[in-house]
């Protein structure tokens, strides 16, 4: 139900649990297709449905500042 109301158009489950699937609304049924696995390679294909391109050379810098003159953080290590 979480992955029909996040958007979710295909989940992945393990076959043992295809009975679990009676549970759910026609609604729900049939608005997501559910693909059933036995195995984890049965997985990488369905999941993984375009090879990702090599990585950007993008750069994320990521700084902080600390208020040294708060009393708070007297006695910090800084």
């Amino acid at each position: 139900m979480a992955a029909y109301k996040a958007g979710c158009d295909t989940v992945i489950i393990p076959k043992d649990n295809e009975k679990d699937l009676a549970q759910l609304s026609d609604e729900v049924k049939s608005a997501i297709n559910f693909v059933t696995v036995t195995k984890f390679d049965e997985v990488i294909p369905v999941a993984l449905t375009a090879i990702p391109s090599k990585k950007s050379s993008a750069t994320v810098t990521y700084s902080a500042q600390i208020n040294t003159d708060n009393a708070q953080n007297q006695g910090a290590l800084i």
